[in-house]
């Protein structure tokens, strides 16, 4: 099994590490919006940016209940 870095909004594909450490916490958020109805993972200082102004619904993941590994 290999981890699989998840794709979040204006960054480069980040690690479970990676995002704890720029969250500052063990989570973050998928957010879906009129533009993005298929979601993405956005980290909370930019949620304002991703979100401007369109209705959101923000749902907080625990990095923990993420699907890291992929078979290789």
């Amino acid at each position: 099994m290999k981890v699989v870095p998840l794709d979040v909004f204006d960054h480069e594909p980040m690690c479970p590490e990676q995002i704890e450490v720029a969250n500052g916490a063990h989570r973050i958020a998928f957010v879906t919006t009129t533009s993005y109805k298929n979601g993405m993972y956005v980290l909370d200082d930019d949620l304002p940016d991703f979100i401007n102004g369109e209705e959101a619904v923000i749902k907080q993941e625990s990095l923990d209940e993420i699907d890291w590994e992929v078979a290789v």
